[in-house]
């Protein structure tokens, strides 16, 4: 394709193809051709000229081609063997790129980017790839020179870059780093990074067991911008010239429930293989939103929404819990973040320890129990995504005099026949956007309430909801009992 030929190239098998120079499948000059749902295989440039042999599988040289949905595998070229792209500005999307092999005959040939090379002022959207044991000297996964790529969502994993930048190589060049997994990859030097002249902002990103000392920053012109990643071995693993800040890190296994065996290419890095991690992994709602110009991508590698009850993961796997259930004590600080939380038993939340209920989750009691607070309740939902606290079987609700039907409610007792004034260091409970329903008490019960407050101030209601709640003595909603004589005011803005 040469020169404003934007066409479509949809759905073909590409393989065993052969060019001296330039792209041995498909090759795009000023173009911006739509390359989606193709096989690419087995193709190779034989050129030993660096200028030329490039491309194994795709070449491109300017404007905004889309590459998505393709498998482009065991492609060779010296540069870029699965995808070289020159001053190019376009979208490579949901494409596995995998087991390409830079060509290489030293001292003067030099492989570069097995997986993609990009070079003079590329800035190509790099968005949900899986990028595996693709092999080169330099950039086993990804090399970009000159360039400032977004790396988004992508899976990096089990690629060889012999001499430095077994996952990624940046050289002279900026780039956005965002929710990436990237593991076991190997390289002499920088087995996960290596930077040289080069800024990289680390975002949401796992960087793990890749082998020695993952990040290399290699001259006084690497910088490295660190926030809400998980690394191995956290700020130790980065060496060399240059400088890095770090915003937040988490040194800690992100738990993978089914990584390859070993590091490299030659280790199988997908068949049979889950890079997604457990569901207690510390990447679970550790990730970053408010990314300043940038938007966190929606959907994970699968296709999955990204955020969950205002919550993004690290990595790029997101974990959905859709149910949990729960009953009996909380002794430490705890969060549900599933959607549906079925309570089977009375809860009780301890002195000093803090319950977190985020935002869009329904509490879901199925017989008549209550929640107990002698510790910190934190639950706040946003105006388009509130806590729900209801009851999972209604029958009987209305039958004013016995207990069917309902739940029993949030019951703060700092009184002497509860905590005797212990709850008084707490931090403050928040109750915000929250909608309470269906609490009961009947006429047996002496006070009632979907909120229930005894001799304790440290407590702000806000924007929340009460419908449909019953109470023989007392209030249906909100229940106080000398909470402003001992400590302030009860804060209630409904």
């Amino acid at each position: 394709m040469y020169q404003n030929s934007d066409i479509k190239i949809l759905n073909n098998y590409i393989h065993d193809n052969i060019a001296i120079e330039w792209s041995g499948g498909i090759y795009s000059h000023t173009s911006a051709p739509v390359i989606a749902g193709n096989t690419i295989n087995y193709n190779k440039t034989l050129s030993m000229d660096p200028r030329f042999g490039r491309g194994g599988g795709i070449g491109i040289i300017g404007e905004n081609p889309v590459i998505r949905n393709n498998l482009i595998q065991y492609n060779q070229a010296i540069y870029g063997a699965g995808i070289n792209m020159n001053n190019s500005f376009g979208i490579v999307e949901n494409n596995t790129i995998a087991n390409n092999v830079g060509y290489y005959k030293l001292p003067d040939t030099r492989s570069i980017g097995g997986g993609i090379y990009m070079e003079q002022t590329s800035a190509p959207s790099i968005r949900s790839n899986i990028i595996s044991s693709n092999t080169a000297l330099e950039g086993g996964g990804i090399f970009f020179d000159n360039s400032e790529p977004e790396i988004i969502n992508n899976l990096i994993v089990n690629n060889t870059g012999s001499d430095a930048g077994g996952a990624l190589f940046g050289f002279d060049s900026y780039a956005r780093v965002i929710n990436n997994t990237i593991s076991r990859n190997e390289s002499f030097l920088g087995p996960g990074l290596e930077l040289t002249n080069t800024r990289i902002d680390f975002i949401n990103s796992i960087l793990w067991d890749n082998g020695g000392f993952e990040i290399h920053l290699q001259d006084k012109f690497a910088h490295l911008e660190v926030k809400n990643c998980v690394i191995q071995t956290g700020e130790s693993t980065l060496w060399g010239a240059g400088t890095y800040d770090i915003i937040s890190l988490i040194d800690e296994d992100p738990l993978f429930k089914v990584p390859s065996d070993g590091l490299g290419s030659t280790e199988e890095g997908l068949d049979m293989k889950d890079w997604s991690v457990a569901d207690n992994s510390p990447c679970v709602n550790a990730g970053m939103i408010d990314l300043d110009i940038f938007k966190p991508p929606k959907f994970d590698l699968q296709g999955n929404n990204r955020i969950h009850h205002d919550k993004i993961d690290i990595g790029a796997y997101e974990v959905h819990i859709p149910f949990m259930s729960f009953s009996d004590t909380i002794h430490s600080d705890t969060t549900w973040i599933a959607d549906i939380v079925s309570i089977t038993g009375d809860v009780t939340i301890n002195d000093d320890v803090t319950l977190t209920i985020l935002p869009g989750t329904v509490v879901e009691f199925q017989d008549t129990f209550h929640i107990k607070v002698n510790g910190t309740l934190n639950a706040e939902g946003k105006p388009d995504n509130i806590i729900h606290f209801t009851r999972n079987d209604t029958a009987g609700f209305h039958m004013h005099r016995i207990a069917d039907g309902g739940w029993k409610g949030i019951i703060f007792d700092n009184s002497y026949d509860g905590m005797n004034n212990d709850m008084v260091d707490n931090d403050t409970s928040i109750i915000k956007y929250c909608q309470f329903s269906f609490t009961k008490f009947p006429e047996t019960q002496f006070n009632g309430g979907a909120i229930q407050i005894r001799y304790f101030s440290n407590i702000e209601i806000s924007h929340c909801g009460f419908n449909n709640n019953r109470s023989w003595w007392g209030a249906g909603a909100i229940t106080t009992g000398i909470a402003h004589y001992l400590f302030g005011v009860v804060k209630m803005r409904l």
